[in-house]
């Protein structure tokens, strides 16, 4: 099983790296180039505010329905990837091995900035 997934994995990536062309975007993604070029060139976000445990407030954009069907799709190919490829800089999109020695996660990425002089939030 574990042999599959990885070939899977391996598939995907190689479909993704080798793109060259927004015609190849468009075939990988399923979607017609227009409609890529469409949501590219407009804001399809709903957005709204919601409160902070400090008492400010958090912008939330969320995607329309078209754009998040994309990203969901980009966002499995970006995985497979990573998977192969980890950068250390590259703390999203990582798919964790179960024995993986060095896992990418919310928690291993603060961890690689405590005792670091300066911390850059852009919020």
């Amino acid at each position: 099983m574990a042999n599959n997934s990885v070939r899977r994995h391996a598939g995907l990536a190689k479909r993704f790296c080798n793109m060259q062309s927004p015609e190849d975007l468009s075939y990988l993604l399923e979607t017609d180039l227009h409609k890529i070029v469409l949501l590219a060139h407009t804001t399809p976000y709903r957005t709204f505010e919601i409160p902070k445990a400090n008492g400010g407030k958090r912008l939330i954009e969320d995607p329309d329905d078209n754009l998040k069907t994309l990203l969901k799709t980009l966002n499995e190919y970006l995985q497979c990837v990573y998977y192969f490829y980890k950068p250390a800089c590259a703390y999203g999109f990582i798919i964790n091995h179960k024995k993986d020695v060095h896992p990418r996660n919310i928690i291993t990425n603060a961890e690689a900035h405590i005792g670091c002089k300066h911390l850059l939030n852009p919020e």
